[in-house]
């Protein structure tokens, strides 16, 4: 090929592939501090995918933790179309997603599913976030002008043209601009310590009229969803009738369980009890077990099972509410007489509903 012929060629060549950069769109990496290993293999690797998905990448590192305006602010300083900021715990690895639509100019804050730290936990948060940057990348794209069209004439070796890339939608400002947050989930991450109060109902079948008692327990995370609990609800206060007149009926229940969150990375979730205590029954009338007197009481062990759902209401605070039944080991048995006028605890019911405070 004749040099007259090459610097055209090189000419185009430029031309095309300055206009492949300029319509890049491009994303800021937000690191702060120092970073652990499990972040630096979310930072790597999502600067991978964004890369193999045609993004252009840029890495800021900061001191502290960069919040929804530092996101913004660092990104209209890139001249860039969105910005990603690690968020690392002790148990959890997520990441922020702040995002400019060009169409709308609306801000976007999107919050990467949280992932329980594990070997895995860097790969798939990291996909997690590129999968919301791929989806939003027609939007990130910055408008270039088009490439010139082919011409039969060799193109004269006048200057290389130099590809122009329009400004970026500069982030929203004040009060006033519109933000929208988007499905931000409430973190739901599993605390170290919990603190539950509730109102319960027990009842049960054998004459003995349910009631309702407050409970008070404490629970304690040991992994990502399991949890260890001391709960203890009473007194239950219920009267039982008979043609001589009536026995006036209080019952305690102390339970160490153990639960199990169904998806812990949820902010809605399920989860299951299983574990043992004991019942004290209490009678203000004649009462059998162990013995006839006017005033008795009685205890007998008692294993329990229950199904409920914890709705978080904010980092601390959750809503809860479980049913469930237990059995005891020996029938308490309230008699007047010798003659029986009432039992329970073979089977019973347990339902509550309260709070939780975790930190």
């Amino acid at each position: 090929m004749r040099p007259a012929r090459i610097v055209p060629v090189l000419a185009l060549a430029l031309t095309l592939g300055a206009t492949v950069v300029a319509s890049s769109p491009r994303v800021v990496l937000v690191v702060a501090g120092p970073l652990d290993q499990d972040a630096m293999q979310l930072e790597a690797r999502l600067r991978a995918e964004l890369l193999v998905s045609g993004f252009e990448v840029l890495t800021v590192q900061r001191e502290q933790q960069a919040g929804p305006a530092d996101l913004a602010r660092i990104a209209g300083e890139s001249g860039a179309g969105a910005a990603v900021s690690i968020v690392r715990s002790d148990r959890w690895l997520s990441a922020e997603v702040w995002l400019s639509r060009s169409r709308t100019g609306i801000a976007v804050l999107q919050q990467v599913r949280p992932e329980p730290v594990s070997h895995d936990a860097p790969a798939i948060v990291a996909i997690r976030a590129a999968e919301i940057l791929r989806a939003s990348a027609i939007d990130l794209r910055s408008p270039t002008s088009p490439a010139p069209a082919a011409s039969a004439d060799p193109p004269s070796p006048s200057p290389a043209p130099v590809a122009v890339r329009a400004a970026p939608p500069s982030p929203p400002q004040g009060p006033s601009a519109p933000v929208d947050r988007g499905p931000t989930p409430v973190p739901t991450r599993p605390h170290l310590l919990s603190i539950t109060a509730a109102l319960s109902a027990v009842g049960g079948p054998g004459g003995v009229p349910g009631g309702f008692g407050p409970t008070l327990g404490l629970s304690s995370s040991f992994a990502d969803a399991w949890a260890a609990e001391v709960r203890g609800t009473g007194p239950v206060a219920s009267s039982v009738e008979f043609d001589q007149g009536a026995a006036d009926v209080d019952r305690e229940i102390v339970v160490a369980d153990v639960r199990l969150d169904i998806d812990a990375a949820e902010q809605v979730k399920p989860f299951v009890l299983i574990g043992g205590g004991v019942l004290r029954t209490g009678v203000q009338g004649k009462v059998t077990t162990p013995a006839l007197a006017e005033r008795d009481s009685a205890w007998t062990a008692v294993a329990i099972v229950e199904t409920g759902l914890r709705v978080q209401a904010s980092r601390a605070w959750a809503v809860r509410s479980e049913l469930g039944g237990f059995c005891t080991a020996s029938r308490h048995v309230i008699a007047v007489d010798d003659r029986v006028i009432a039992s329970h605890g073979r089977p019973g019911f347990l339902g509550s509903l309260g709070l939780e405070l975790g930190w």
